[in-house]
């Protein structure tokens, strides 16, 4: 968790007195959504961060000394039906979320936040409870594309889209099932 984390903001973690809090930043085609876990406003970095205390979830975020793509779950409960739709309708996959992780002392932010995870946003359950719904939005690890299969191939046609004049897999096709002599026989 150090790092990155200013000078200041391992002090305030150390003290006697601490008052931790999470900014969730998700940017959306619509416009831009961000929350923490406190009540009120705060203003940070130039912009004005909505509190949703007790309604606000962020699942464990977990790190690991292996190469893994591990994700994590933000909640958001007690949304009314109308904006519900708002949800419904926004094309969110693959839309970036940040988590950022700081402290306050007497009533102010120390130095600034850090950022504990970034990701992009997969996808988004909504359980409905009829007056009320609750909004899963499972983000992934950037890592998780190590997982994903390309979609390019070693093919003539694929390398033209990138060197329209490259002729250096034209004839790959017609050598792949060649048989071919090497050494003395």
């Amino acid at each position: 968790m150090s790092r990155g984390a200013s000078s200041a903001l391992k002090a305030a973690v150390g003290a006697q007195k601490v008052q931790p809090f999470n900014m969730v930043h998700m940017a959306f085609d619509s416009g831009d959504i961000r929350l923490w876990t406190g009540r009120g406003e705060i203003s940070w970095n130039g912009y004005t961060w909505t509190g949703a205390s007790g309604l606000l979830g962020i699942s464990t975020i977990e790190e690991t000394a292996e190469v893994k793509a591990a994700g994590i779950r933000l909640s958001l409960s007690g949304v009314p039906a109308d904006l519900l739709a708002i949800a419904l309708a926004e094309d969110y996959q693959g839309r970036t979320a940040t988590i950022y992780y700081g402290a306050f002392s007497g009533g102010s932010i120390v130095a600034d936040p850090v950022v504990s995870f970034r990701g992009k946003m997969d996808v988004m359950p909504i359980a409905d409870s009829g007056d009320a719904s609750t909004i899963i939005l499972e983000v992934e690890n950037r890592l998780i594309i190590l997982h994903r299969s390309r979609s390019r191939r070693w093919t003539d046609e694929d390398q033209k889209i990138d060197f329209p004049d490259d002729r250096g897999f034209e004839y790959v096709q017609s050598i792949q099932e060649k048989d071919i002599k090497w050494g003395p026989r």
